[in-house]
């Protein structure tokens, strides 16, 4: 029987040819000793936005649906803290309901959210304080995260 030996052992966690300074391991240790508090977490930051907008009022439609979305838009949270107040100052306070849309036809699983505001005042004034919000503060956004955010009227 032949039993095959080696000098030296090898380190699999350091690339072939690549060597580390000593330092590094003891840096390492220091770092993975410490007690670190975990970081928050996408779905926190969801949770808050959305616990915000029902503490003003806004009802969420299919909250699994819209927390997805949301994971895969983070940046449009930012925004959301904005919306019941940019909404009241044109439309008073009215009622706010906050959805998904998904086109199951279309391509790339297109999905947008929105905000339905339902409003008492004529067809014709409701699509101008629409369109006064848009100009006013969705249109001077410059960011992509909120082209998927939409408004849309629901006449009582």
């Amino acid at each position: 029987m032949t039993t095959a030996t080696m000098d030296k052992s090898i380190d699999f966690l350091t690339p072939n040819g690549f060597s580390r300074p000593a330092s590094f391991d003891v840096i390492w240790d220091n770092i993975l000793s410490k007690n670190y508090t975990q970081s928050r977490s996408f779905s926190s930051d969801i949770t808050n936005a959305l616990n915000f907008l029902r503490k003003k009022g806004v009802e969420i439609e299919d909250d699994i649906s819209v927390e997805d979305f949301l994971t895969n838009n983070y940046g449009m949270l930012a925004y959301l803290y904005d919306v019941p107040k940019k909404v009241f100052d044109y439309f008073g306070d009215v009622p706010l309901k906050f959805s998904l849309f998904s086109d199951p036809d279309g391509q790339d699983n297109f999905q947008q959210v929105f905000f339905e505001i339902q409003t008492n005042l004529s067809p014709e004034k409701a699509n101008e304080k629409l369109s006064q919000l848009n100009r006013n503060w969705l249109l001077k956004i410059e960011d992509k995260d909120i082209y998927s955010l939409n408004f849309s009227l629901n006449f009582a």
